[in-house]
């Protein structure tokens, strides 16, 4: 069993509004505090300043095409945004003041993603930044690849996580994650990790570089190279079918599959994934 026993005048001088949860003073989460203030730091206010995206406006819509909208689930580790949704320039022009630009630390504070860490290593002179993360910019004395690595740490982490609030919907207050405590580092030790995180961005970026070229060779193989998904609203399918796939769902049969299928079977020779590997339940990885 785990536990903490903490004083009332310690509640009172960890917390401006009396947390007196448990989990607050788990003892994990006070041997990383006791750790980090035992050297020199600063709260992450005093050296930086800390930024909330803007959500879309009510009755306003994605593009086609237009300016980046980072979302929480485009800024783990190295934030992307090839994959993300786009805004008009008419949009983004209202929400100029919500941007996220190179070099920028970025955190997911809504959602169970909570304390997902990003930093912004791509240049682009417009890109705008979901409400659901928050940035940490204009950094004093502290370079932004350390902050990045310390947020990743178990301690940086265990801040982020004590701070959270709510369980069905976690969330984490900007004012909370300037009260952050970050150790004072050398900046020889700083620049060993910015080089380290500027390494690591650069194999990043050409093993992604690798895996596209790879699934262009693949969908080309199987002629789906410019093949592009069709959902059907209506189709019919035979009772036999749902019989032999044990299943009832419509979505199961949506025709889309069918031709991905096809395009499998057809050529010169396939296996199924079960010839390949013993398939393991329970967690275990495949062997």
């Amino acid at each position: 069993m785990k536990y903490s026993i903490v004083t009332y005048k310690q509640v009172l001088q960890a917390t401006s509004d009396l947390r007196i949860d448990s989990e607050y003073f788990k003892p994990e989460y006070l041997m990383s505090e006791n750790r980090i203030e035992k050297g020199a730091f600063e709260t992450l206010d005093n050296i930086s300043d800390v930024k909330g995206g803007k959500r879309l406006p009510l009755g306003e819509a994605f593009s086609k095409d237009g300016i980046p909208y980072i979302r929480a689930e485009d800024i783990r580790f190295f934030a992307n945004y090839m994959q993300a949704p786009r805004i008009s320039l008419e949009l983004h022009k209202r929400l100029r003041n919500y941007q996220t630009k190179n070099n920028d630390v970025l955190l997911t504070i809504v959602g169970n993603s909570v304390g997902d860490v990003g930093i912004v290593k791509f240049e682009l002179d417009k890109c705008n930044l979901t409400e659901n993360c928050a940035k940490i910019v204009n950094p004093k004395n502290i370079l932004p690849e350390f902050l990045f690595a310390f947020l990743l740490s178990r301690y940086g982490q265990h801040q982020i996580h004590r701070e959270k609030v709510g369980t069905a919907q976690p969330k984490l207050a900007l004012v909370r994650i300037r009260n952050f405590k970050i150790p004072v580092m050398s900046v020889d030790f700083q620049l060993i990790i910015k080089n380290i995180i500027n390494n690591a961005n650069t194999a990043n970026e050409e093993a992604n570089q690798t895996y596209l070229q790879s699934e262009q060779v693949l969908l080309s193989e199987l002629n789906l190279l410019n093949w592009q998904p069709q959902h059907c609203l209506s189709f019919a399918q035979q009772y036999a079918d749902t019989q032999s796939a044990s299943r009832i769902d419509a979505e199961y049969f949506q025709p889309m599959y069918a031709e991905i299928v096809q395009a499998i079977t057809s050529t010169k020779g396939y296996y199924c994934l079960g010839d390949l590997v013993s398939i393991k339940k329970y967690g275990s990885s495949p062997i």
